[in-house]
């Protein structure tokens, strides 16, 4: 035995059929359109703005901290005793100036004096207790010839 589930095409159950199946068909297009038209560039114009701050506040914050260590750098670079040790390699330079306070208070996990040649006179990076440790491999990564921190020839 076979069923005919076939609606004949002018009975009420298929008018109500059709009816029920357009309406969705167009909330379904209607909502794709909102969608589509409305929500979904504004949030993508919020994404953007707030990626846009993001970076605009870390490229101020690298921007600062470019600044303080410039100053840093052009203020040790103009004492008389940085370039003396430059040149001697006194003791008493390295244990009256640089030593843990130093570095901790200028922010910095390390540090390099570097000779206009390119030589090292004096390298070290605070560990994790804040003691002053030898690194060869970092100071030799960041005193490179061709890093920008060591390719300064003159104070500003």
């Amino acid at each position: 035995m076979v069923i005919d589930l076939r609606l004949p095409e002018g009975s009420l159950r298929w008018k109500a059929l059709a009816f029920v199946l357009g309406v969705s068909a167009s909330f379904v297009a209607a909502t794709y359109l909102l969608q589509h038209a409305i929500v979904q560039p504004e949030f993508a114009a919020i994404e953007a703005r707030q990626a846009e701050a993001n970076l605009a506040r870390a490229i101020e914050g690298l921007q600062g901290d470019a600044e303080l260590l410039g100053k840093s750098a052009r203020d040790y670079g103009a004492w008389d005793d940085t370039y003396a040790f430059v040149a001697t390699r006194d003791p008493a330079y390295e244990a009256a100036n640089l030593i843990p306070q130093t570095l901790a208070n200028l922010g910095l996990d390390g540090a390099a004096i570097v000779t206009q040649a390119g030589e090292v006179a004096w390298g070290k990076r605070l560990d994790a207790e804040g003691n002053l440790v030898d690194d060869p491999e970092l100071i030799a990564a960041l005193t490179a010839p061709q890093q920008r921190l060591v390719g300064h020839v003159a104070p500003d």
